[in-house]
């Protein structure tokens, strides 16, 4: 089981990528790097991690399955 600061992190930056993602698409649009710069890190889907629904685990996380569960938690 992930530690609960790391998933609720996670969601704060969720919200994050979804707060500026058209600011991010305006300012790609027009290759302003320097405005893109500016900012947060958060901001920046890439920094987001996948993570297991029922543990929140990051590793053998699997994005094909309708529940997004790791491997470890799957009924076999």
């Amino acid at each position: 089981m992930a530690k609960k600061a790391w998933i609720e992190r996670n969601k704060r930056k969720v919200e994050t990528v979804k707060k500026y993602a058209v600011i991010r698409a305006e300012l790609k649009a027009r290759r302003d790097y320097a405005g893109l710069s500016k900012l947060p890190r958060n901001a920046s889907p890439v920094r987001l991690v996948n993570r297991c629904s029922a543990s929140g685990r990051r590793h053998g996380y699997s994005a094909s399955l309708a529940s997004r569960v790791s491997r470890f938690v799957r009924p076999r």
